[in-house]
């Protein structure tokens, strides 16, 4: 799933996606591209990305992380494609992480194997 890339009246969204996937320095075989939701005014749909190989899909997510240090990308990022179930999941985890770093701001907190971890910052 692709989330906050922009969304116009007649676009073409394999040209888009294949630009977002070129600034990551990556070329794979994507099968299907498709926005999720219905139109409406003010908001941008995510778009959903299906991949050939599992293995484009994982080289994709290990190098998402440098869309906020690309200038016209900061506001896009991509992720699984969640279950309502892990969507909530996540959510929680997520809300204790936060409810930690508050608790200690002199740590490192991170979320592993679906805990929250944290060590002293070096």
């Amino acid at each position: 799933m692709v989330f906050g890339l922009g969304e116009e009246d007649e676009e073409n969204l394999e040209e888009k996606i294949s630009d977002l996937f070129t600034d990551l320095g990556e070329k794979p075989r994507v099968t299907a591209v498709s926005r999720v939701g219905r139109r409406n005014s003010d908001g941008i749909r995510p778009v959903k990305v299906n991949f050939s190989s599992s293995t484009s899909a994982q080289q994709i997510l290990s190098k998402a992380r440098r869309l906020k240090d690309m200038e016209p990308r900061k506001t896009v990022y991509v992720c699984h494609d969640r279950s309502p179930e892990e969507r909530a999941a996540r959510r929680e985890i997520v809300t204790e992480l936060k409810t930690a770093v508050a608790a200690q701001p002199d740590r490192l907190h991170f979320i592993k194997d679906g805990k929250v971890c944290s060590r002293e910052k070096s």
